[in-house]
């Protein structure tokens, strides 16, 4: 272990499409003794090309890789999948769970996996926040993340950047984030951690990064019913955004298949959005809009 994180090879799995930016930030917590295993799900094609990746520039690391395959149960969002186990199957073509890292933890790792997968001793094995592991028994029970990530706000607010979740899993998928989901918006366990891995990116081979992802975690949640737009700060001028074309939300609502987001107006303590050729405002129940700002 050093005390900087040499990420460049890890580029390589990004341009494949083997593991995405969170997993980055991961292999980087994992090679400066932060995190001691990583878990991923992967096919088959990925499991072997990160075999041959590890052999090549890791050799110390362990890799294990369940004895179950993964079967999609249901998908809340496009972020939002839940699998199920399957034991003893034929299938070669199904994703398994492939866990990296020291011997120890990969082991212990595999077990809990294996034994059934315990919410908190999952959350404590890969090091994320104990609140996270607890809270995340209600999203497997097909409760929405988005509502209990934003639970307890008023339709408006202004937010901590490092808790931008939705910065990792919309384009380009930049973000501090370790792969898990978040108990609370305002989860400081979250935010500090955020924080140690903005920090530690700073210090590795791709600081370059640093700026990149700063801007794109600098964003606007607009929720509309069961539709969910995420639009970059960068992108408004003097808290102001129009466009002819409007864009695409990142969750489509099913009532409503081709709404979109055609301007957004942010004010001192509220916010006005038009969809649908309608404008909207947060201080009616129907709208809410999350600003995450430095």
């Amino acid at each position: 272990m050093t005390n900087q994180a040499t990420l460049l090879p890890f580029l390589e799995l990004l341009e494949e499409e083997v593991i995405e930016f969170k997993n980055l930030i991961e292999f980087s917590a994992l090679l400066l003794g932060h995190k001691e295993v990583i878990r991923l799900v992967l096919n088959p094609q990925s499991i072997a090309r990160l075999q041959l990746f590890t052999n090549q520039y890791y050799p110390d690391f362990l890799i294990t890789i369940s004895s179950f395959v993964l079967e999609d149960v249901f998908n809340s969002e496009s972020f939002d999948r839940f699998q199920r186990r399957i034991f003893h199957s034929e299938d070669t073509d199904k994703e398994r769970v492939l866990f990296i890292g020291y011997d120890a933890a990969v082991v212990e790792a595999w077990q809990i996996e294996e034994d059934g997968c315990e919410d908190h001793l999952t959350a404590k094995r890969y090091s994320y926040p104990e609140c996270c592991g607890k809270t995340y028994a209600r999203i497997s029970k097909k409760e929405r993340w988005i509502d209990v990530f934003f639970e307890g706000l008023e339709n408006y607010a202004l937010l901590n950047p490092l808790a931008n979740r939705f910065a990792g899993i919309t384009d380009p998928w930049l973000t501090y984030h370790f792969d898990y989901f978040p108990c609370s918006v305002k989860c400081q366990n979250t935010i500090d951690l955020c924080r140690k891995n903005r920090e530690m990116i700073i210090d590795s081979d791709l600081s370059e990064f640093v700026t990149l992802i700063d801007a794109h975690l600098s964003g606007v949640i607009i929720l509309f019913g069961d539709s969910i737009w995420y639009l970059r700060l960068d992108r408004m001028v003097l808290k102001a955004w129009e466009s002819e074309m409007g864009i695409n939300p990142i969750v489509q609502s099913t009532e409503k298949i081709n709404s979109k987001l055609l301007g957004l107006k942010l004010h001192e303590h509220s916010a006005s959005a038009y969809i649908d050729s309608q404008w909207h405002h947060t201080y009616q129940p129907d709208l809410k809009v999350y600003v995450f700002e430095w």
